[in-house]
């Protein structure tokens, strides 16, 4: 479904840009653009939602801790975490818990959340789980550490969200900044950046000065995204 409404979009786009008499790889680019934003979208509610997912996963853990030193099991524990914590954790182990209902092993069960919540912590938590139940020991006790290693991850986390803000912002500034310019030019005069599109010279400037930006934006990407 998404993968129509994209050709959709790409076609309607190119149809409405090649109307302005723009050149034909910039009317490419923009439709193509338009296209890609629909993908961009999901992975941006994706992100958000993983975000969420790890922000309530220690209180899932401490939740599961605390039932397993009441005498619960482990299943029951599951079923604890899927009702009694909000979403979108509840919804994930409401699934967890209704594949064990079914007759599917632990492990495969695990294995089917963390494929469909990639993130490191959970990862953790089902890496805990499974050695516990291969060696033995106290799983309360390895939930215990398993919270608060995650927990400290979130701080660190935290920490350089702070200390890299600075080339966030400067990042979403510079990118902004040429296309903020650009409109308010055309909105003053909408003839004085025509050469941009119609000369020779003016295309290969914009291509460059794009071809520019991308590397300019991969470079402090690069620098700000560290690994916790």
């Amino acid at each position: 479904m998404v993968t129509v409404v994209s050709l959709g979009a790409i076609a309607a786009i190119f149809w409405i840009v090649s109307l302005l008499d723009l050149p034909l790889p910039i009317a490419a680019a923009i439709a193509v653009a338009a296209g890609v934003s629909p993908y961009v979208y999901l992975h941006l509610v994706r992100e958000v939602r993983f975000r969420h997912f790890a922000a309530l996963l220690p209180e899932a853990v401490d939740l599961m801790a605390r039932g397993l030193r009441a005498g619960h099991s482990i299943s029951a524990v599951l079923e604890m975490v899927g009702t009694e914590i909000a979403e979108p954790i509840g919804a994930e182990f409401r699934s967890l818990q209704g594949e064990q209902s079914l007759g599917l092993p632990i492990r495969d069960s695990l294995r089917n959340l963390v494929s469909r919540v990639p993130i490191d912590d959970l990862r953790f938590l089902a890496t805990a789980i499974m050695l516990q139940k291969e060696s033995g020991g106290n799983l309360a006790q390895i939930r215990d550490k398993t919270s608060a290693v995650i927990r400290e991850r979130a701080r660190l986390r935290g920490q350089l969200a702070i200390y890299t803000a600075q080339g966030r912002i400067t990042g979403y500034i510079l990118c902004a900044a040429p296309f903020l310019m650009f409109g308010l030019i055309s909105l003053v005069n909408h003839q004085y950046e025509k050469p941009l599109f119609t000369d020779p010279f003016g295309i290969k400037m914009l291509y460059f000065g794009l071809g520019m930006m991308l590397v300019g934006i991969l470079a402090i990407r690069k620098i700000i995204d560290i690994e916790v």
